[in-house]
């Protein structure tokens, strides 16, 4: 109605007019449909990549705890190597300051 009001004349579809309407909507249909299945590709991918690095973390978290257990263990005994070294340090230097003095 408003190409009608504006060009004042009538408009009519014919035949060519409407298959070449349709063939023009079919190839936007397919670019449209083509890349939805791109993106849905794109998308199942990430998801994919996600649940590797989710499990990947699970793991990791894993063997933090069990590296946290060993490190509290060499911690204790690299304090008793520690306070066993300051005594001697200070046995021998008791030791060599009786000498001297």
């Amino acid at each position: 109605m408003h190409a009608r009001r504006r060009f004042r004349r009538q408009t009519h579809v014919t035949p060519k007019s409407f298959l070449s309407f349709l063939e023009g909507y079919k190839t936007l249909y397919s670019e449209k449909l083509a890349n939805l299945g791109e993106l849905a590709a794109r998308m199942t991918t990430g998801l994919l990549k996600l649940d590797e690095a989710s499990e990947s973390v699970d793991e990791l978290s894993k063997e933090l705890v069990i590296k946290e257990q060993d490190l509290v263990v060499a911690n204790q005994k690299a304090d008793k190597v520690r306070i066993t070294g300051v005594y001697l340090l200070t046995a021998s230097t008791d030791i060599c300051l009786h000498r001297f003095f």
